[in-house]
């Protein structure tokens, strides 16, 4: 890089720096990348032991599986693993889930982790706010919703078309159900 910076007549200036690494090669570059992992970890049954909203024992009530919770500390006290905890638990149960967490001094604090991460690479500060959806509002529903939307258009358009309404009559013909197809 230096060396094309160099061909470019680019000028370079002295500085300072600390906790400078030399990669020195691709090679060396990609081992070092490949030495950090993220990891998306459910929190029931991975963390702790299984548990559920309506059937005991309840979310929250659980003890955690030391193994797992031991090889989590682990990794993330390392510095080169980024943990993200994943959940089927609802909005409601958000704080039984975060004190079951903190009791257990499971990490990381994750929205914390997850500002800095931004913060770095888009080089301004930042606040995140992370929320639950609704499944209603995710990307699958609303393109169900917009497939049922066409469908209901192209039957209503064979339907309500005069030519196709005489063509049936005469012949005496009638649509399978579900023989519309929207054309995209």
């Amino acid at each position: 890089l230096i060396h094309f910076c160099m061909l470019d007549g680019k000028i370079f200036y002295k500085k300072d720096v600390m906790n400078f690494i030399d990669w020195g090669t691709p090679d060396e570059w990609k081992k070092y990348r490949d030495s950090f992992r993220t990891l998306f970890l459910d929190i029931d049954g991975t963390i702790f032991y299984n548990s559920g909203e309506y059937l005991s024992p309840k979310w929250g009530e659980t003890e955690p599986i030391s193994m797992n919770v031991e090889a989590i500390k682990n990794l993330y006290s390392k510095g080169r693993t980024q943990i993200i905890l994943t959940t089927a638990r609802k909005e409601k149960y958000r704080k039984i889930t975060e004190d079951q967490l903190k009791k257990y001094q499971i990490p990381p604090n994750v929205e914390k982790e997850f500002e800095n991460i931004c913060s770095e690479a888009f080089k301004v500060n930042m606040k995140i706010k992370l929320e639950h959806s609704n499944i209603n509002d995710g990307p699958l529903q609303q393109e169900e919703q917009e497939n049922i939307a066409k469908q209901s258009n192209a039957e209503d358009s064979i339907n309500n078309n005069d030519s196709i309404k005489n063509f049936m009559t005469k012949f005496d013909a009638t649509l399978k159900e579900k023989s519309i197809k929207p054309v995209n």
